[in-house]
């Protein structure tokens, strides 16, 4: 039985009180975006929906959802080298240790490495 993903409605951003339904239709691209964001996992049905239509997409590039760079993808910050921010970034608990944000951990811990930079140095 495939899960029914009826009245599924976003109670925030860009399309707030609209049918996910309604949205992946008329602009899937903002669902593929959402899809991104590592806090939409706080949103269990939203997210189940998401994942049923981008479950291929999961490698996919990571979206920052807040701080300076809200709303620019990790790449984009890495490109920046904004190596302070990527190091205050990769240290805060919330990033560490939350599990939503495991993903956005190993990344910004595989960017670290591969530019061998010792992170204690900016503390």
């Amino acid at each position: 039985m495939s899960p029914n993903f009826e009245l599924l409605t976003l109670q925030f951003g860009k399309y707030k009180d609209c049918d996910i339904n309604e949205i992946y239709i008329t602009d899937p691209n903002y669902c593929k975006w959402l899809f991104t964001y590592p806090t939409i996992r706080l949103y269990p049905n939203i997210y189940k929906f998401l994942k049923s239509k981008f479950k291929n997409e999961e490698s996919g590039e990571i979206y920052l959802d807040f701080g300076k760079y809200k709303g620019k993808s990790l790449s984009y910050i890495c490109q920046k080298k904004d190596i302070k921010y990527i190091c205050n970034l990769h240290n805060m608990p919330l990033v560490r240790y939350h599990e939503d944000y495991k993903r956005l951990y190993t990344v910004l811990t595989k960017f670290l490495n591969e530019i061998n930079l010792d992170v204690d140095m900016y503390y």
